[in-house]
């Protein structure tokens, strides 16, 4: 059984620990293998430390009654002003253990719904182009809605935005 609640400090190492190692998953393929080792356990754990001291944005964590936290997802407003959304989500990740349970739809669906109650109406989510996850927000919906070139490392990678217009859907 998963549990989707709100993050708190304590939980920063296990979200560090997610975000980095499903980096080096997802895109060993797609990004400089020196670029991947470099990311830093403890740098990653002070950022998400730091965003929970400072209550900016919003941060859940799918635990699990067997293997503790599974996944986080980090939300909050519009960053870009480039679409007609006010929220975003800003960072999705779950253990690849835990793929196809249903803990990132969870996770979505709290971000949006707590979005909502912040009088957020829509979200934008940004995915590496090359991300098989990018199926997983169509899925839910997200509709394509634009693109940006990105520096990571040594490479370039594009990111591409999905929309959704109405949270009220995705929050079910």
């Amino acid at each position: 059984m998963v549990t989707i609640r709100r993050a708190q400090r304590s939980d920063s190492s296990d979200i560090a620990r997610i975000h980095i190692d499903m980096w080096r998953l997802a895109y060993k393929e797609l990004l400089d293998a020196d670029f991947l080792r470099q990311l830093s356990y403890r740098r990653s754990q002070r950022q998400w430390e730091s965003m929970l001291q400072r209550h900016s944005g919003v941060l859940f964590v799918a635990e699990s009654s067997a293997d503790g936290v599974v996944g986080f997802a980090a939300g909050g407003p519009e960053r870009t002003r480039r679409f007609d959304v006010d929220g975003e989500l800003m960072a999705l990740y779950v253990l690849s253990s835990h793929h196809g349970s249903g803990v990132g739809r969870s996770l979505v669906r709290s971000m949006a719904r707590e979005l909502l109650e912040n009088g957020r109406t829509g979200m934008v989510v940004w995915v590496l182009r090359d991300n098989p996850a990018y199926g997983f927000y169509e899925h839910l919906g997200g509709t394509p809605a634009g693109e940006q070139e990105l520096e990571l490392g040594d490479r370039s990678v594009v990111e591409e935005a999905y929309v959704w217009g109405n949270l009220g859907m995705l929050a079910g």
